[in-house]
């Protein structure tokens, strides 16, 4: 498997401002952490304690890696564009 940059994909992989709302590792420091950054990924640790919420923030493309084994919670799309994305349920 060959991986292709970018740019050669034909689209940027840099967001649409995430849909104008901001970075959740700028607005929001009691949940999202950087724990590892340079030119080609930024990798953020994601914790929230039991009922918490968090503030009006966007994501950059990007892969979840969950480290809890269930979890539940209320998406709400509230762009004017549709949200698609891919889940890759784990069957044990």
């Amino acid at each position: 498997m060959s991986l292709c940059s970018s740019s050669e994909a034909g689209r940027s992989l840099e967001p649409a401002r995430q849909a104008g709302a901001p970075e959740a590792i700028k607005v929001d420091l009691k949940h999202y952490k950087v724990e590892l950054e340079n030119d080609r990924v930024r990798v953020v640790r994601i914790s929230y304690g039991p009922n918490e919420k968090s503030v009006m923030h966007g994501h950059r493309a990007g892969i979840g890696v969950f480290l809890t084994d269930s979890w539940a919670h209320l998406p709400e799309n509230l762009n004017e564009a549709p949200f698609e994305a891919l889940y890759v349920e784990l069957k044990r």
